[in-house]
């Protein structure tokens, strides 16, 4: 890695050997990986392999932050149909791959979202439904592979190539715009005698926690004392309101 001066800031990294899985260090020719950053800590690296995408987080410092199949709810994937991803401030990934699915011999667009831990939101879903392949009931007759995702606020957006346009035999660039809002952690909050336990989960990085006297009119100061995400308060006499703030 390079700071922006172009200084080296790690030394080589093998991420095969770096995560332990040797599907993190796949992406054939190069056209089958991707690698983004998000500007603040963390870029993602994905790759086909022989069984679908795998994708990597990685710190700035040149650290495992996870690496993971990214389609391990399914099976039966395979083929190199190209790959990328793409990291929101918050670490959130998106990642667009191209793989064959079930029995069908063609190649098709499939993508998963994660959240910053690496935890999936909800399942492995088809980029387009206009590309499904056999044995879907829709029998798309031709391939759809190569996709490029970017993610900008609340809009994902991703472009591949599709030999399913009605109107041609040739290929053309196909894209779908997703609305994604980014995902916000929950304040736990528990009581122990005369003193608040206040917690939220670990992997959400770059909050303040405040507390006020009211929601409305007074003013919000960051609560001392926060460690790894938590912070234990005593119980006052009088109301006490608490946000996290990014």
């Amino acid at each position: 890695m390079f700071d922006n001066a172009g200084n080296p800031t790690t030394g080589n990294l093998d991420l095969a050997t770096l995560t332990g899985h040797l599907e993190a260090g796949g992406g054939a020719n190069g056209y089958g990986a991707g690698f983004h950053g998000n500007g603040n800590d963390a870029y993602v690296w994905v790759c086909n392999y022989n069984s679908g995408a795998w994708v990597t987080v990685l710190n700035t410092d040149g650290t495992v932050r996870y690496s993971r199949d990214v389609a391990d709810d399914l099976s039966s994937l395979g083929g190199d149909g190209g790959a990328d991803a793409a990291i929101n401030s918050s670490g959130e990934v998106v990642v667009a791959f191209g793989s064959t699915y079930d029995v069908a011999t063609s190649l098709t667009v499939l993508g998963r979202r994660f959240t910053a831990a690496g935890d999936p939101v909800g399942g492995t879903f088809f980029i387009s439904e206009k590309d499904r392949p056999a044995p879907d009931p829709l029998n798309s007759p031709g391939q759809a592979d190569n996709p490029q995702i970017v993610w900008r606020g609340n809009l994902v957006a991703v472009a591949w190539v599709s030999q399913n346009d009605p109107t041609t035999p040739l290929s053309v660039v196909a894209r779908r715009l997703f609305s994604s809002t980014s995902i916000s952690p929950s304040v736990s909050i528990s009581r122990t005698g005369n003193n608040v336990n206040l917690s939220w989960p670990i992997s959400f990085t770059g909050f303040t926690l405040e507390s006020a006297s009211a929601v409305i009119g007074a003013t919000w100061s960051p609560v001392p004392g926060v460690v790894n995400n938590s912070v234990t308060v005593p119980v006052l006499s009088s109301n006490q309101f608490f946000r996290l703030k990014q």
